[in-house]
């Protein structure tokens, strides 16, 4: 009946030299030789105090390993799993004798226990004194800012709350039976949309890749076949590499590179023209909503192409974020998608150009995102709508999604929250949106300015909003996991392109007897396309 146990204590004995064996070599070096006990109810021998703990270190601790800690050399990740054996073997977790011991000094938190006990370990055996009391004191103190740091963020978690439901006017839901779609099952990891327009008969789209070698990700254009159902890279005789692709009515604008040089070839129809960029260095192409034409955008310039001509617009000296979405300018506001550093990590900022001093982030302006949410640094997409007003969806692949109207004036409506219209006065909701349940079924992520609203898609579905109400239109079924399609596009023809973050990008259209077939278009690559 003891084998059992004996078994366990055998293991456990071991477990030190999985631990430690950290450079190939030195095992010996890093292999501890603790204190075994039957009757310990961690398996090993438990300090009654500090010089009991030093006496422990001397005998378990290699003489070479000994001198590392002496001299300092020890290396930060093996200290931390020696701290971590400490506190889960001498029981400081578990408020055994030496975390008693320590309590009584109050120090009460094990990491500073473990901490604190290395430390002084160090100084003895440099010849020193241990400094024990000024180090329980600056922990006594650390512990009491956080508990205060813990309070101020309760207090700001309330008001959080309070405020989302002053902001809380929610979209009446319209009972529909929306027509039901079933997707393909996935091919591969699919493209990760970032921009598209239509274009010729198809679209141009803009991708985020990631490429062999490079540190970030790269923005790729392609043109969509709407017959073959393939994207085909992009290539322009004038370019070395294509860089960035944006549609503005009949005009395509491309910025590519050449030589080292960033050019910008404008395509109307059959013919061409390079034009002549009004700033060098990093760069972006984005859109004026204002008058439906071009705009550069880099540090400290935004220029408007006009009338075959480049107008400036003072925005002052900022550098504009990352992003592969196009910057867009409504009304006196240029917006920006930042692209972040993953797939859900990507703020909302503008510049007010009437007051271009800073750069304003959504996260910041909304006023109610604290630490402990809601999680909404991240967007997903926005809408312009008349009247100064901005659609904005917002969320994290961790956690639901929000919609929120801002107007004019910067006051916000939240209009859907954890995809619903009720407010549950939390934070989350308890599972997240890719999944498909009916709590989740009115997700929105992805959005479309309209001349009668705007439509959104989500992973379950596609909706027509208005500022009063919602409507489903359209049921997904078997839509890839974690899909969340933050680029809508209506096409002529009744198509819709749907795709963004993650799970590829597809195309809804007509099939057989009034129902709508989804294909994933970015399942093959075809043959390049020459502009």
């Amino acid at each position: 009946m003891r084998r059992p146990y004996l078994l366990s204590l055998v293991v456990l004995a071991l477990l030190p030299t999985a631990l430690f064996a950290q450079k190939k070599g030195e095992d010996a070096k890093y292999r501890l030789k603790p204190n075994v006990s039957k009757v310990s109810p961690t398996g090993y021998y438990i300090p009654i105090d500090l010089e009991d703990a030093y006496r422990e270190l001397d005998k378990m601790l290699s003489k070479e390993y000994r001198e590392e800690i002496q001299a300092g050399k020890d290396d930060p990740e093996t200290t931390y799993v020696l701290g971590r054996w400490i506190r889960n073997n001498w029981g400081l977790w578990r408020g055994d004798r030496l975390a008693k011991w320590f309590q009584g000094r109050r120090v009460v938190h094990p990491e500073d226990m473990s901490g604190i006990l290395l430390a002084t370990y160090r100084n003895r055996l440099n010849g020193k004194l241990s400094g024990f009391q000024a180090m329980a004191r600056e922990a006594q103190e650390s512990l009491a800012a956080a508990a205060k740091r813990g309070e101020a963020e309760d207090a700001q978690e309330k008001r959080s709350i309070e405020m989302i439901g002053a902001m809380m006017k929610p979209l009446e839901v319209v009972p529909t039976k929306p027509l039901i779609v079933r997707f393909p099952k996935q091919q591969g990891q699919g493209l990760r949309l970032r921009y598209a327009a239509p274009f010729r008969g198809g679209v141009l789209v803009t991708t985020k890749e990631d490429v062999k070698g490079r540190p970030d990700a790269i923005p790729k254009p392609y043109f969509l076949d709407l017959g073959s159902k393939q994207l085909r890279p992009v290539i322009v005789s004038e370019f070395d590499r294509v860089e960035e692709c944006v549609v503005i009515g009949d005009l395509a604008f491309i910025h590519g590179r050449k030589d080292g040089e960033d050019r910008l070839l404008e395509l109307d129809g059959e013919n061409r023209k390079l034009i002549a960029l009004p700033l060098k260095g990093n760069l972006r192409l984005g859109i004026d909503r204002n008058t439906e034409s071009l705009i550069v955008v880099g540090k400290g310039f935004l220029g408007r192409w006009e009338n075959g001509a480049w107008t400036e617009i003072s925005m002052g000296s900022i550098e504009p974020p990352p992003t592969f979405l196009p910057p867009q300018l409504i009304e006196r506001r240029l917006y920006f998608r930042n692209e972040g550093e993953n797939e859900s990590d990507a703020g909302l900022s503008w510049i007010d150009l009437d007051s271009p001093e800073k750069l304003v982030s959504f996260v910041r302006h909304v006023g109610v995102v604290t630490s402990m949410g809601p999680r909404w640094e991240n967007v997903w997409s926005y809408a312009p709508s008349p009247g100064g007003k901005l659609w904005i969806s917002t969320g994290t692949s961790l956690n639901s999604q929000s919609l929120l109207l801002k107007d004019r004036e910067g006051r916000y409506r939240v209009a859907m929250y954890n995809d619903g219209v009720t407010f549950t006065e939390e934070f989350f909701t308890v599972t997240d949106s890719s999944e498909d349940t009916p709590e989740h079924a009115l997700s929105v992520v992805g959005l479309e300015s309209r001349s009668d609203g705007i439509r959104a898609v989500g992973a379950h579905g596609l909706f027509s909003i208005d500022e009063r109400r919602l409507v489903q239109l359209l049921r997904f079924r078997d839509t890839p996991k974690a899909w969340y399609p933050s680029i809508l596009l209506t096409l002529e023809g009744g198509r819709t392109l749907l795709g963004g973050a993650w799970g590829g990008a597809f195309l809804l259209e007509n099939g057989l007897k009034g129902s709508l077939k989804a294909t994933q278009i970015d399942a093959r690559v075809g043959l390049p396309i020459s502009f």
